[in-house]
């Protein structure tokens, strides 16, 4: 951006400037605060980034999977019997 800012600004000088439709002046202001915004990112990488620390143990939660567990185990069982009963609905019907 720089390298074009100088090109823009000789052109300039000499006359021989052409239409970009932008104002080429306002270079050195984007190209300030485009540094300013490195710097910025370059002093404080991990600004807003929290650690957090416990005694208790986060992994495995014991009653979560037991929970999930029982209520997958409730739906899968009432699927299982529905499908056993299609299963002899079909079986009854071909052998009729």
């Amino acid at each position: 951006m720089e390298r074009l800012a100088f090109t823009l600004k000789g052109q300039i000088e000499r006359g021989s400037f052409k239409v970009v439709g932008f104002n080429p002046i306002e270079f050195d202001t984007a190209i300030a605060k485009y540094r300013a915004e490195i710097e910025r990112l370059r002093i404080s990488p991990f600004k807003g980034v929290s650690f957090y620390s416990s005694d208790e143990p986060v992994k495995p939660k014991r009653g979560l999977i037991v929970a999930v567990g029982a209520i997958s185990g409730l739906f899968f069982g009432v699927f299982l019997a529905f499908f056993f009963e299609w299963l002899e609905g079909v079986k009854r019907r071909e052998e009729a």
